[in-house]
Parts: structure tokens; sequence; C-alpha cells
């Protein structure tokens, strides 16, 4: 049976089942930070009507644009951190730690005064019906809002993911998650806020799962302790972080600009066709959820293999990571293939958007 420690030592150990064992809570993890929008959008559809779902869903690009470059940055904070971990450097990686924090802070306040900004222009852009315009700009300004809470999570699980420690930060999203389908139901059913009230209940949730995360943190005792000496950015430690991350950050940007490009032309064929697309896309986000998870731990295992100059052993890690991805996607690919109008029926009984789902 495997075993979810605190915290793990990739350098040593069986490969698959580290990397199975490491993966779990990011891949639970992955699948829950999905749930949020899918969540909204499954509760729009079923309990106001397919517009509102379609306005949320149609913002879902957008958003990923900005969080997909963000999280890109965030693998190089993994991987510094994972350096000086693996080193057993704790002056360097309580260095790095606090200026990765910083960072992450003053670029999440950034994030949410430039989407504000552009929310306009970028609606503009995907050619939303004027029906539904208003119904998304009120869902995009009220998310970039709380932005900054999902900028911290992502990075603090992140710092913890090179520390070897993937159960605990996952629980806290498992929390968080809960609390926002139970605020979705109240402020959507009871309130009867509809596509305000599931942003609110979204960053709301963030918020909390990135406030415990911290609190976590600061009390952490493997090699890091909080204190204002190590406070401000270290311009170095950024320059790493930026030279790994940022073209992680602009490949996952280039992809959801791309579906823009795309959602800009859906949206000519109306809402059910938006709310249609944005099913599939849901679905097609939860195939890839195992190849980055996957692709996380592998990045974590390689770091500290090859600190430790355990060469051959991260060459091996690459190669199982791989094999255990592609087996992954097949398999969750052949369940969605089966079962694919019992989970279509989940976001609402729309008959036309059924059939542009399909």
């Amino acid at each position: 049976m495997i075993k979810l420690e605190k915290n793990i030592d990739m350098t040593q150990g069986v490969v698959w089942k580290q990397l199975i064992v490491y993966s779990i809570p990011l891949l639970l993890g992955e699948i829950f930070q999905q749930l949020y929008n899918t969540i909204d959008i499954v509760i729009l559809g079923n309990y106001v009507n397919v517009d509102a779902m379609a306005a949320v869903a149609a913002t879902d690009t957008v958003i990923k644009l900005l969080i997909g470059f963000f999280n890109g940055i965030s693998v190089g904070s993994t991987v510094i951190v994972a350096f000086y971990f693996g080193k057993k450097d704790n002056r360097k990686l309580n260095q790095s730690i606090h200026t990765i924090i910083y960072f992450s802070f003053y670029v999440g306040l950034a994030l949410s005064v430039i989407g504000l900004l552009i929310t306009k222009p970028v609606l503009h852009l995907l050619r939303i019906p004027e029906e539904l315009a208003p119904l998304s700009s009120t869902y995009i300004k009220i998310y970039f809002m709380g932005l900054l809470g999902l900028v911290l999570y992502n990075t603090v699980t992140g710092i913890f993911r090179a520390l070897g420690d993937v159960r605990r930060p996952f629980y806290f999203l498992l929390l968080s998650s809960v609390l926002n389908i139970v605020l979705d139901l109240l402020f959507v059913i009871k309130f009867k806020w509809g596509v305000a009230g599931v942003a609110y209940a979204t960053i709301i949730a963030q918020a909390l799962s990135a406030l415990l995360c911290l609190i976590l943190l600061f009390k952490n005792t493997d090699g890091f302790s909080f204190s204002a000496k190590y406070s401000g950015i270290n311009k170095s430690i950024i320059r790493r972080v930026l030279q790994v991350g940022l073209p992680i950050g602009l490949q996952r940007s280039i992809i959801s600009f791309s579906n823009i490009i795309v959602l800009s032309y859906i949206n000519f064929f109306g809402a059910s066709c938006l709310a249609g697309w944005v099913v599939y896309n849901k679905l097609y986000q939860f195939i890839t959820t195992g190849v980055q998870s996957i692709g996380s731990t592998v990045t974590v295992f390689v770091s500290q293999n090859e600190v430790a100059k355990k060469t051959e052993r991260a060459h091996k890690g690459v190669v199982t990571a791989f094999m255990i991805a592609v087996i992954f996607t097949l398999c969750l690919s052949l369940i969605i293939l089966v079962f694919n109008d019992e989970i279509i029926l989940l976001f609402g009984d729309d008959t036309d958007m059924h059939l542009y789902a399909r």
C-alpha cells in the first residue's frame, strides 16, 4: 500500500513509487482547482440558466491566460527552492523563499490591477454576445479583485512541493473546495446572486486556502523560518526564477491565447454553442491534469537528484514519468468516452448545449 508521507526525499527509493506518491496529492489538487470554475458553471447551468453558465464560462480562457503565465513562473520558484533544499543550504533556502513570497504578493496585486484594466477590451476581443457581456464583465471583475489569493496559494504550494510536502497543502485545498461549493449553493440558490454569487464564493475560498498555507509555511521547521532579516526581494534569485519559469509561463499563455481566438469565433453561434464548447474544454482540462501533475513532480525529482549528483536516477525519473503520464491520459480518456452523455448531463439539460458538447 502506498503511504503519503509529509516530506519525500526523491534521491532514494523506488523511482516509480516515489513519482506516484508525490504526484497523487498534486493530481487531486489540480482536479480540485479545476473544480472551482467547473462547479460555478455546473450550478449556474442547473439553477440559473444557460446564459449565466455561458457568460461565466466565456471568461475562463482569459483567467487561465494570466494564471497560466504566473503558474509557469512559479515552477521556476519550485526549482530554485528545491535546489537549495537539496544542498541543505538553509541561509539561501530562507532567502529564496522570502524573496519568492514577496515577489508573488506584488505580482498578485499587479495582475489584479491589469485584469481590471483589460476586462473591457478583452471581452470585446472575445466577441461576447451582447446579452452575455454584462454578466461576463461582473464575474471576471470580481474574480480579478480576489486574484491575489490564488497567486499566493500556488506560490506557497510550489514551495511546499520543493520541500517534499504535498500532503498538507492539498488538505487545505480540499477544505476550500468544499467551502466553494457550499458558498456557491448559498449565494446562488438562497440569496439569488447569480453570476456575482459564484464569483464571490470562488475568491473567498481561494483566499482561505492561501491564508492557511501561509500560516502553515510560517510554522514550518524544515529548514525555513520566517524572519524580518530576509525581507525584500533578492534580484539574483528572481533572475534565476524567471530564467526557469518565464519560458514555461509564456508557453502556457500562448496556449490560452489560442483558445481566446477560437472562442471569439465560437461566440458567433450563441450561448448554447459557447456552453457546449466550454463543457468539452472542461473535460479536456481534466484529461490533462495527469500530465501537469507528473510534470510538476518530475521537475522536483530532477532538481533534487541533480543536486545529489544522481544524474542516472534523474534520467530514469524522466522516462518513468513519461510512461505514467501516457497511461493515465489513456485511461481517463477512455472513461470520458464511455460515460460522455452522463457527464455532459451534469452541466444542465439544455438540449442544444448537449449537441454541441458531443
